[in-house]
């Protein structure tokens, strides 16, 4: 009984794909988009193909001051606004880096474990886009978030707040006395 089942769906199957194959490209569709959705019409007009390198949001890049509908002004990585996405990416291997991170992020930025003993969490990891875009973002430095959101995304406001040294110190910025990056002390304080 197995055996006439699959000879019965093997001869449905083959007759299946010798009709549509012998059937123009319109009866085709007509027959296929019977049993699926979704299938494309033939006789459609053929949609333009976007460029991905232009559908980004450098498509219509002129200066320094670009702006969208909302006024807002980006700060670019270099290599993302100059194009040179080769500098960072193997185009020939699905964008993958040419390098892992931080080493990419080292061959133009200085290296902070020869800066300084301590190094911040991220940096010691490695993980430089914890805290920067790698293209583009609203704010200086590439960072992700401004001012202490940015410090406060991983540090627990009530435990900073709960230190007598931050007493008080809401008209200050968490950078006027800790370095993002490393420091002589675990506290990363700047000098």
């Amino acid at each position: 009984m197995k055996g006439i089942k699959k000879i019965l769906c093997f001869f449905l199957y083959s007759t299946a794909v010798v009709i549509l194959f012998s059937c123009s490209s319109s009866t085709k569709h007509q027959i296929l988009s019977t049993f699926f959705d979704g299938v494309p019409d033939p006789n459609a007009k053929p949609k333009a193909i976007v460029d991905s390198l232009k559908a980004d949001s450098l498509a219509n890049i002129k200066n320094e001051n670009y702006k969208t509908v909302n006024e807002v002004k980006f700060v670019f990585h270099p290599p993302y606004k100059n194009r040179l996405c080769k500098d960072c990416h193997n185009l020939e291997r699905s964008n993958q880096l040419t390098k892992p991170i931080p080493d990419l992020c080292y061959k133009c930025h200085e290296k902070f474990s020869k800066k300084n003993p301590s190094l911040h969490g991220p940096v010691a990891m490695g993980d430089c886009q914890v805290c920067h875009s790698p293209h583009f973002t609203e704010n200086n430095f590439l960072l992700k978030r401004a001012g202490r959101d940015l410090c406060l995304h991983c540090h627990e406001s009530t435990y900073v707040y709960e230190n007598k040294h931050h007493f008080a110190t809401e008209e200050y910025q968490c950078l006027d006395c800790h370095d993002p990056h490393s420091g002589q002390d675990r506290f990363l304080l700047n000098k």
